[in-house]
């Protein structure tokens, strides 16, 4: 079935974004760009609002430097106790000034 105006992306086994839980999705998707060179291992990426950092135990296991973005104290401390060695800015994306 496909969902009207859904944004297609193709990944190897012909799935599109609708068929997918959202972690899948995001993990098939992050492989799909490294797949197509529009991320090198090389680089450090930033992870805004990793939560508890689910999503970065997967970036790490694929070989990549991250940082992290994350306003909330209490992330922040799950953050620190999961992720002792990734670097951690505690601020709020929303309300700061890129000036």
């Amino acid at each position: 079935m496909k969902v009207a105006n859904e944004t297609s992306y193709s990944f190897d086994n012909n799935q599109t974004a609708a068929h997918l839980p959202h972690q899948q999705y995001c993990r098939r998707y992050f492989l799909s760009l490294i797949k197509k060179g529009f991320i090198s291992r090389e680089s450090t990426g930033i992870e805004i609002g990793p939560g508890t950092g689910d999503f970065a135990k997967f970036l790490i296991s694929k070989g990549f430097s991250i940082e992290f973005v994350e306003p909330s104290k209490d992330a922040i401390n799950i953050l620190k106790d999961r992720y002792p060695d990734v670097k951690l800015h505690e601020q709020d994306c929303c309300h700061t000034s890129c000036s």
